[in-house]
């Protein structure tokens, strides 16, 4: 783990959809239920859950409404399969860590699992020259320097890490390749 990484935890809206049958929507009727997906220990018991609200109907199929608490991509109205059902509930933990500002940014990167954030989240800073500045104290040993480390170029070197090994959006820092 680098010596920059941050932990610092920031609440987020568990991941919850709001469940009624397109049968009820077609009847002009709204009638559903926010289902936290976080309480359900597998998509099987979620599945169970929502058909069991539904149980007024003889096969109830199944219409996701509304959404909050984790990102648009992984939302459709007709389904919400199980891969993307465990994509949720990953996101939620790191999001109850690290905020889930911090890892929908990782979501948009399009890195391919979450298992690999830590791989690349490397913190918050005001600025990539922040960043620059306290990558730079890390790894080099300005004292070695003398007087010639205030020739040290930290615009420059920012500009150049980000160029390449690293991305900075809305104040995250991302390593661009792990």
């Amino acid at each position: 783990m680098s010596a920059f990484f941050s932990t610092k935890a920031i609440s987020s809206v568990a991941p919850s959809v709001y469940v009624s049958t397109y049968h009820k929507y077609a009847c002009g009727n709204l009638d559903g239920e926010w289902v936290c997906l976080q309480d359900f220990d597998s998509y099987d018991d979620f599945i169970s859950r929502c058909l069991a609200i539904h149980a007024d109907e003889a096969d109830p199929e199944l219409m996701f409404q509304d959404f909050e608490g984790f990102p648009e991509q992984w939302y459709s109205e007709c389904s919400l399969d199980e891969n993307h059902f465990n994509d949720i509930i990953a996101f939620a933990d790191l999001a109850d860590v690290y905020g889930s500002d911090t890892v929908t940014e990782f979501v948009n990167l399009g890195i391919d699992s979450l298992d690999r954030f830590t791989d690349y989240y490397y913190g918050k800073y005001s600025s990539e020259l922040d960043f620059a500045y306290e990558v730079a104290e890390e790894y080099f040993d300005f004292d070695k320097f003398g007087q010639l480390a205030c020739y040290f170029d930290y615009e420059a070197f920012a500009r150049d890490i980000f160029i390449s090994d690293f991305r900075f959006s809305n104040g995250i820092v991302f390593r661009t390749c792990a």
